[in-house]
């Protein structure tokens, strides 16, 4: 065995001893605490795996930069539920487009954390349409409007600048190319 799996298996056994020392506790302190109830704070369970994935992102580096994403997902959710916890989860009607969102910011983070642009689209449409949904349930569909308007605006910079850079890709093509197709 080489020193490498030496050290995973140590790590390895270590996430585990912390995630049932940690989970023992939320048992005990379910007994011994009345007000901090399991079928309130389940949600926390789900920052486990993700404390698991931060260490083994912190110890890898960058090669285990797409941890980023189910560690985005389970921070993200685990603060949803435990909010639907405490305000009624009957709220996750008006409240469901957050499943949008999850995968979007997680999207985002991933683009954070890699510097690839084509994560970009699916964390917009993602987070869009969250927000377009949420919206609609306000029924203000004017500052939609004007909130994609000013999306809008940037795109339009951008293509100005190019414009201006000389950037033939994106021109239009010229007459001589028209009549040689």
């Amino acid at each position: 065995m080489n020193q490498n799996q030496s050290i995973d298996q140590s790590f390895q056994r270590l996430a585990m001893g912390v995630i049932l020392i940690c989970i023992g506790i939320l048992f005990l302190l379910d007994s011994l605490v009345p007000w901090l109830r399991l079928d309130y704070t389940w949600p926390f369970f789900l920052l486990l795996p993700a404390a698991v994935l931060v260490l083994i992102w912190i110890r890898r580096g960058k090669s285990a930069a797409p941890l980023v994403f189910p560690i985005t997902l389970l921070l993200f959710f685990s603060g949803y539920f435990l909010w639907l916890n405490h305000v009624g989860w009957w709220h996750a009607d008006t409240t469901w487009p957050n499943f949008l969102v999850g995968p979007g910011l997680a999207f985002l983070a991933l683009y954070f954390v890699r510097r690839r642009s084509g994560l970009l689209i699916p964390a917009f449409i993602l987070i869009g349409l969250a927000a377009i949904f949420y919206v609609e349930f306000a029924r203000n569909t004017w500052f939609m409007g004007v909130v994609l308007m000013v999306a809008g605006i940037p795109f339009l910079l951008q293509f100005r600048e190019s414009r201006n850079q000389g950037d033939t890709k994106i021109a239009p093509p010229s007459s001589s190319e028209e009549t040689e197709g």
